[in-house]
């Protein structure tokens, strides 16, 4: 099981339909989608994210300005193939507008720490601001922390992770109400063999 899945570019009409949060009815923005994927090898991890952020208000129109920063020490995280795109409905048929990559602004925010700041082009109420990147870090086992309420509400997020058998976790989610999957368990082959843990959670 992977929880639900999206690929890149990848929205239903109807979210782009959407005028209010069903569940905040005040929300400016709302997390659509928010998924993080991990695979934690032996001696490196990856760490992958996609996230989709509906614009409901004139004031949901700050969270268009993204920054993302990563732990920069010995070159420990290298953060890769960053994308981002607006995606706008135009008589009934979706239209996406990448950002260059000249706009992502790379800088240094503390010691040791690194931040990529874009805003997205061609951005209104009704608007879906997307990006995904990974982060490859240079460390085996390495398990984010998997914070999935932000400051707008969230209608879906799901951690999916693989980790190497060499590793054990002791995982202690907290979360006020039900989760939409819970897994935690062996990962095995064809052959029935185990060949490493399996972790996820969703909740929506």
């Amino acid at each position: 099981m992977q929880g639900q899945t999206r690929n890149y570019g990848q929205i239903d009409i109807d979210d782009l339909k959407l005028t209010t949060c069903d569940f905040e009815k005040s929300a400016s923005a709302m997390v659509l989608y928010d998924r993080t994927e991990v695979t934690a090898n032996e001696g490196s991890s990856v760490i992958k994210h996609h996230t989709q952020i509906k614009i409901l208000t004139e004031k949901g129109l700050k969270t268009a300005n993204v920054t993302i920063s990563y732990y920069t020490r010995s070159h420990f995280t290298k953060l890769k193939d960053l994308r981002a795109q607006t995606l706008n409905l135009e008589n009934g048929i979706v239209k996406a507008t990448p950002i260059s990559k000249d706009l992502f602004y790379e800088q240094k925010s503390a010691k040791d720490v690194k931040s990529i700041t874009f805003n997205f082009p061609e951005v209104r109420v009704g608007s879906v601001i997307e990006y995904d990147y990974r982060e490859d870090v240079d460390r085996g086992g390495a398990f984010p922390n998997w914070i999935f309420q932000k400051e707008i509400p969230v209608k879906y997020a799901v951690i999916d992770a693989q980790t190497n058998p060499v590793f054990s976790y002791q995982i202690f989610p907290t979360v006020y109400g039900e989760f939409d999957q819970k897994e935690n368990g062996p990962l095995v082959n064809k052959r029935n063999e185990v060949i490493g843990n399996h972790f996820l959670w969703a909740v929506k």
